[in-house]
């Protein structure tokens, strides 16, 4: 039963992973899929299961667990249809992507042009930039991805003081209007904005006030249901991780965000003041 049940989960398993040379991330790579076979693997034990790159493979580590038969049919089979793939289907597959890879290419190129431009605006006027509200206003989806990049790339190199940190959280509420959730872009520099707003204590509090404030305004101004993003990305239910002070636990309470959350944390403090 228990060789059944593992034969079971590997002919799953090679089934999900027939092909998936195929749907590698191109980005204007030429030849990616072949590349992505001939890569180098991790070594070491179990290190080759989830590494399944073929069909042929799938089809090889399958009969392994059959014993005679499948080492005398399908391991072969296996070990050749591998070697077809990687040699042959492979590369004929991206030479036939090879127009959308030039294109993806050109497009590549184009967009990291855009970024830079993007960056060299960010490195020498950030103030100026955060503070244009009908830039920010006219609202395209390489604006946040730009915005989210340049944040990963220099969040240890630039000076965010609660002032730029409050800029940058408006800019996702003068986007976020008519919406009922932050969308991809808009969720990865909000987390970036609350992980600098928890681990630099130079600027804690006046941050924490700021961004108390802006939940007040997006449950007000939004159609988005704040408390949801707001106990996940900020730890409510975890009392001592909570940073906000009374005063601005006090300002989401009267708000009607996490009210009960709050009042339980307040209520709590006070008794341990009280001791």
């Amino acid at each position: 039963m228990k060789r059944l049940m593992a034969m079971i989960v590997m002919a799953v398993s090679c089934l999900l992973q027939q092909g998936c040379y195929m749907f590698v991330d191109r980005e204007g790579k030429y030849y990616a899929s072949t590349k992505e076979l001939w890569k180098e693997r991790p070594s070491g034990p179990g290190a080759w299961f989830p590494e399944l790159q073929t069909a042929g493979e799938g089809m090889y580590y399958f009969g392994c667990f059959i014993p005679v038969v499948g080492w005398v049919t399908l391991c072969p089979a296996g070990l050749v249809l591998s070697v077809g793939e990687r040699c042959a289907v492979a590369p004929v597959f991206d030479t036939i992507c090879l127009p959308c890879d030039c294109i993806n290419n050109v497009c590549y190129k184009v967009d990291e042009a855009n970024y830079k431009a993007f960056e060299s605006r960010l490195d020498t006027e950030l103030d100026a930039v955060l503070a244009d509200s009908i830039y920010w206003s006219e609202r395209t989806d390489d604006k946040f991805r730009y915005l989210s990049r340049w944040l990963s790339q220099n969040i240890d190199k630039v000076d965010l003081t609660p002032k730029r940190v409050s800029a940058i959280l408006s800019i996702l509420r003068w986007n976020a209007k008519e919406r009922r959730w932050l969308d991809d872009e808009m969720m990865l520099i909000y987390r970036k904005i609350v992980s600098i707003i928890y681990h630099d204590k130079s600027i804690a509090q006046e941050s924490l006030t700021g961004l108390a404030n802006w939940f007040v305004e997006m449950k007000n101004d939004t159609n988005i249901y704040v408390d949801v993003f707001f106990n996940a990305e900020l730890s409510l239910w975890r009392e001592d991780w909570v940073k906000f002070n009374d005063e601005q636990l006090r300002l989401l309470q009267d708000a009607g965000i996490q009210t009960k959350a709050i009042e339980k944390i307040l209520k709590s403090r006070k008794d341990k003041k009280g001791k």
